[in-house]
């Protein structure tokens, strides 16, 4: 089991390193604290990031609409021309192009009317 063997090796690689950092007579409290803090500070930096990401790959995997299909979602509509990771780009009926995050579409409320050709639009 691979998760097994890196468990083991990371706990190897500390229980080498905490002899090492007392001999160097480096204050472990204080190491421990700062990256406890660090890694704290950079989870929710990293919080609407990690929500889209999580977001995309819902919308990959489920599909509930398609580049192409004409949506109103959150107060927003228009036709879907693009999925990305981070966001979802969609042109309203005066061709200007939204992006709506993804984490919005997959927690707002939104219908879809399916495949509508957008050159009826353009006058």
């Amino acid at each position: 089991m691979p998760i097994l063997r890196k468990t083991a090796q990371i706990g190897l690689v500390i229980v080498i390193l905490i002899p090492i950092l007392r001999l160097l007579e480096v204050n472990l409290t204080a190491l421990i604290a700062g990256l406890s803090i660090g890694g704290i500070a950079l989870a929710l930096a990293a919080q609407d990031t990690v929500k889209n990401l999580i977001s995309s790959a819902l919308i990959f995997f489920d599909k509930p609409y398609q580049i192409g299909d004409y949506i109103v979602a959150g107060g927003v509509e228009g036709t879907v021309v693009e999925i990305g990771f981070r966001s979802t780009r969609m042109m309203t009926i005066d061709s200007s192009i939204i992006a709506v995050p993804n984490s919005n579409m997959i927690n707002d409320r939104w219908s879809i009317w399916g495949f509508v050709n957008t050159a009826w639009f353009i006058s």
